[in-house]
């Protein structure tokens, strides 16, 4: 090769690299030694514990197990990101979001237990006065019973695929005894199964509202009782596994029977109104269920078993709208309605309801 050919290529190879910018050049993924670390990163209980209070945020790096409730301190909100990783929560007693705070928690895995042998119907998370809960894409297991909204104004948000396991007897729930209004239950792309053979995955009791969309519900007893309030259930699935004895729940479908706390009440994936004089449960109640579907699978042979029943007691009045299962709780005979009440089967809002005495 010519001399002026070897020095032309030289210094073509020369003038290209000289002319090369840094911004152009491709450095592949695996050579980059990226860092996605934040301020707000702890891998203990004692840096988990000071980041909340210094910025209302934490972010976890490794598996944490808390002892004791969080200190919001001055505080009304407070958010958790459990990057993927672990929150334990093992108390002596429930697991408390004060009065007026707001906790959120998002991304990974929170585990609650109480001591060995606790009454399988404590909750685990409380939710007080005007407080509220939200789990956005957690897988929630709980050894004893869930999430409890104690105290009027109290607002749980399950969300974003979300998982609630509980191995007691709610998922989540209000409570009766203590006459709360205004509880807020919102559950949203989400799944919530009982898993004891008395569980049920939510019960409204209270006047308040619940909101279901395009979730899973599944219990052993029911999926979802509605005693009281208001209920909006559509795009979803609701089960009952039927696995409770058929003694246990049987009697509360004797027409002289009145049912009886929490749910015991009839043997149904959906149990809408009441059937008791106890004052706490006199309240309105209507429940409306769009494209959604009920399934009883009555594995534990209950004769009784339907997927709906609907009752009214009290001097209430009970609506049950559902384009679906409106007819079906008359065919099967699932309803009761006392004197003085009123029961209201529906279709839609707008259609007459369902003549109850032919």
């Amino acid at each position: 090769m010519k001399l002026s050919k070897i020095l032309f290529i030289s210094f073509a190879i020369v003038f290209l690299a000289a002319s090369c910018s840094p911004r152009y050049i491709f450095y592949p993924p695996y050579f980059t030694d990226e860092d996605d670390s934040t301020p707000y990163d702890v891998s203990t209980v004692e840096d988990f514990s000071a980041m909340l209070e210094s910025s209302g945020q934490a972010r976890l790096i490794s598996n944490i197990t808390l002892a004791d409730n969080i200190d919001f301190g001055e505080r009304e909100n407070l958010s958790i990101d459990l990057n993927g990783n672990s929150l334990s929560i093992e108390k002596a007693t429930s697991f408390i979001i004060p009065e007026g705070k707001s906790l959120e928690i998002s991304g990974g895995s929170l585990k609650t237990s109480l001591p060995e042998g606790s009454n399988s119907a404590s909750s685990c998370i409380v939710v007080a006065d005007n407080a509220t809960l939200t789990l956005d894409s957690v897988e929630y297991e709980s050894k004893q019973s869930g999430i409890y909204p104690d105290s009027s104004g109290a607002t749980v948000n399950i969300m974003n695929h979300s998982v609630i396991t509980v191995a007691g007897a709610w998922g989540v729930s209000t409570n009766a005894n203590d006459k709360d209004t205004d509880i807020t239950i919102n559950i949203e792309d989400s799944t919530i199964k009982a898993t004891s053979n008395v569980g049920t995955a939510v019960m409204l009791n209270v006047d308040g509202e619940l909101n279901i969309r395009n979730s899973d519900l599944e219990g052993e007893a029911q999926a979802v009782i509605v005693r009281c309030g208001d209920a909006d259930i559509s795009g979803s699935t609701l089960v009952s596994r039927g696995q409770t004895s058929q003694s246990t729940y049987n009697a509360p479908y004797e027409e002289a029977t009145d049912w009886g706390s929490g749910n015991f009440v009839p043997y149904a994936t959906l149990v809408v109104g009441n059937k008791s004089t106890v004052q706490q449960y006199a309240v309105n109640v209507t429940c409306k269920v769009e494209n959604s579907k009920i399934t009883m699978q009555n594995l534990g042979g209950n004769l009784s078993a339907t997927e709906v029943y609907a009752a009214a007691d009290n001097n209430c009045t009970v609506e049950f709208i559902s384009s679906d299962y409106a007819q079906k709780v008359k065919d099967d005979d699932a309803y009761f309605v006392r004197s003085g009440s009123t029961l209201n089967l529906r279709t839609s809002e707008t259609s007459e309801p369902i003549n109850l005495n032919s």
